[in-house]
């Protein structure tokens, strides 16, 4: 046996030095090289072999195919980095073709591909391969339907450093992606690409999930998703730029039935009449890290989500998106439902309804530890505007210094949202500084104000502090017969008054003039967190409890008093442990 091993090593050994000797590099110019024409050379290659160009134009007068050989192309590049070695299809052909099963082992590099023409793939045809590609550009090619540079089908090439720049199609300008394609592309660029008929800008995916990685979208156009389409489609994202692109719907991105994953991902300077970032149908994206900023559209600045539409989204920043409509950061609509956690929506503006967020036709969005922060609309909700039966969900959110004709904070109507433990502060507007229900825009409702039978919001462990309006409610306000049920929540400090109209006190509610009247009376014996008389194990479990919170959860846990239940108050309750008396 070990004879045999080591003769197959052997032959192996040998195999391999003859493949690497019989690697060549043949020259390709108009004058001096081994040929003149690429094609010529390919045909002339085998497996391992270099085609080195020069640094001038070639016009082959017929597209290029590598015709299955594992062969690199290679160009030079200029002083700055950019290719010299230029294929040009005079606006005649297609420039480049892989059709015969390439793999990684087929590598272009160095090239600028311009000038090509086909329809489907201007610039470059994959079809059934998975070539490698390294530092070039596709510049001003043309489709008559898919894919302006590159058109991908059941196929999975690598880009790195490659750049697509001004180039058109009806579907899917600078890429198109189908039939399960999934090329990996890092640190490219698509840059004025244009799909002038339909969709996809910069790229088109459909049944297909490339992966992308430190990419940029810039001043990308298509009716919709000017930086990227997907359809059917599940792309992955990391640190990916998408600014200044437009269209109608999607400036950014624009997904249908498609589940894209992005993280640390920026959306930026977008335009759209709807989805100045992000358009979402029937779709589940789910985002984390992502900034959205300066985005706008009529619609939805940042996103815009609509028929089912449910992203997931976790620690991303809205910020200074506007809307000529609704919805400044965020639209939701038609029981789109997406869930969002720690999440900041700051300086958005609208000058209809919801500056940070606007939900309408039974869309209720979960939201937790999320903050709403200088956003302002013309009308109704400067940070939040929910609208037929749109009841969300609220954990630990902050509206502050929100600002709207009605509804500084949120505006609800005809929706019940339930609240918990949220707080509201520095709102203001003409009328229903923090928050306004009401079916229509009444001068009423400083905090809150409720309007028509099917509003009737549920807060639990709210505070509504220091917001005003000019009439009645500074607080909340509840016309009509809305009737929101409050448990443990406190109204206080705001104007011109408290609360107005009619509502359910579900207990433990303080509504003052001053919020020093609603501090909870300090225990007799501090330490005695369940009150029994005796400082004993059962306080200690509570005082865990609420360990690294500001005391909230378990009333005098925070012993000392300074909003973080820590290893001082573990110290006084031990130092009182023992009976009160």
């Amino acid at each position: 046996m070990n004879d045999l091993c080591r003769t197959l090593f052997v032959s192996l050994a040998m195999a391999c030095s003859t493949v690497a000797a019989s690697a060549e590099t043949i020259t390709v110019c108009a004058d001096g090289c081994d040929y003149t024409s690429i094609n010529a050379a390919i045909n002339a290659a085998s497996d391992g072999d270099v085609i080195q160009l020069a640094a001038e134009t070639y016009f082959e007068g017929e597209q290029i195919d590598t015709l299955g050989k594992a062969i690199t192309l290679r160009g030079v590049l200029d002083k700055t980095g950019e290719p010299a070695s230029v294929l040009d299809g005079a606006g005649k052909h297609r420039v480049l073709i892989c059709q015969s099963g390439e793999t990684e082992a087929t590598v272009f590099e160095g090239l600028r591909i311009q000038n090509g023409s086909g329809e489907i793939g201007g610039g470059m045809r994959n079809e059934g391969s998975s070539v490698t590609l390294a530092r070039c550009t596709f510049a001003d090619n043309v489709a008559g339907f898919f894919g302006g540079g590159m058109a991908n089908l059941a196929s999975q090439p690598t880009l790195t450093d490659c750049t697509f720049r001004n180039n058109s199609a009806s579907i899917g300008g600078g890429m198109y992606n189908a039939l399960s394609s999934s090329p990996a592309l890092i640190g490219c660029t698509f840059e004025g690409n244009s799909a002038t008929t339909y969709e996809g800008g910069g790229m088109y995916n459909i049944s297909s999930t490339p992966t992308l990685s430190d990419c940029a979208f810039m001043g990308n156009s298509a009716v919709f998703g000017g930086g990227m389409y997907n359809d059917s489609s599940s792309p992955d994202l990391s640190a990916c730029l998408f600014k200044g692109n437009s269209a109608e719907g999607g400036g950014g991105m624009h997904n249908e039935f498609s589940h894209p994953v992005l993280a640390d991902c920026e959306f930026t300077n977008n335009m759209s009449d709807f989805g100045g970032g992000m358009s979402n149908v029937s779709s589940g994206p789910t985002l984390t890290k992502c900034v959205f900023t300066g985005n706008q559209s009529d619609k939805g600045g940042g996103m815009y989500n609509k028929i089912f539409s449910s992203p997931i989204l976790t620690n991303c920043t809205f910020a200074g998106n506007s809307v000529g409509k609704d919805g400044g950061g965020m639209y939701n609509k038609a029981f789109s439902n997406p869930t969002l956690t720690n999440c900041t929506f700051t300086n958005n503006s609208a000058e209809d309804a919801g500056g940070g967020m606007a939900n309408a036709f039974s869309s209720s969005p979960t939201l937790t530890k999320c903050t709403f922060a200088g956003n302002a609309v013309e009308e109704d909700g400067g940070g939040m505007y929910n609208y037929d039966d749109s009841s969300p969900m609220l954990a630990d959110c902050v509206f502050t210094d929100n600002s709207g004709a009605n509804g500084g904070g949120m505006y609800n109507t005809s929706s019940s949202p339930a609240l918990a433990n949220c707080t509201f502060t520095g709102n203001s507007a003409s009328f229903g500084g923090g928050m306004c229900n009401a079916l229509l825009a009444d001068e009423l409702g400083g905090g809150m104000s409720n309007d028509y039978t099917l509003s009737a919001p549920t807060l639990t462990n709210c505070t509504f502090a220091g917001n005003s309006v000019e009439e009645d409610g500074g607080g909340m306000y509840n016309k009509d017969a809305s009737r929101p049920s409050l448990a443990e929540c406190t109204l206080c400090e705001n104007l011109p008054d408290q609360i107005g109209g009619f509502w359910t006190d579900a207990g433990g509610n303080c509504v003052a003039t001053s919020c020093g009247d609603c501090e909870p009376p300090p225990l007799p014996c501090p330490g005695d967190l369940d009150q029994n008389g005796e400082v004993d194990a059962s306080d200690l479990g509570l005082l865990i409890a609420a360990w690294n919170t500001d005391g909230s959860i378990v009333v005098g846990s925070d012993i000392n008093g300074d909003e973080v239940v820590d290893g001082v108050d573990l110290g006084l309750l031990i130092e009182a442990w023992g009976s009160c008396t």
